[in-house]
């Protein structure tokens, strides 16, 4: 894996750590709250972690695409390694291992 993957592979996993660590919140409490004002009313807002939550689930969709962590992803990727002749072409990429 090269240096670069190492990074998209790191902010994937910390995408996936925030979406569960807010979604964990948001299944707790719900995803909103209510306040008080200073007259006596009272209004509800959406939770800042459902935001984050709703934010990094996107982040995830797009980081996970890269590794072909679904179907459709995946299928995309082997496309391309067809020869033509109906066997699939392994992942050298001309590089050495280490």
């Amino acid at each position: 894996m090269m240096d670069v993957d190492d990074f998209e592979l790191a902010m994937l996993a910390n995408s996936l750590w925030l979406y569960a660590d807010n979604a964990r919140v948001c299944n707790e409490t719900g995803i909103s709250m209510t306040f008080t004002t200073e007259k006596g009313g009272e209004y509800s807002q959406v939770r800042p972690e459902y935001t984050v939550m709703t934010k990094e689930y996107q982040n995830v969709l797009k980081h996970s695409a890269k590794f072909g962590l679904n179907p459709g992803d995946r299928e995309k990727i082997f496309k391309h390694l067809n020869d033509g002749k109906g066997k699939k072409k392994g992942f050298n990429l001309g590089m050495k291992a280490a």
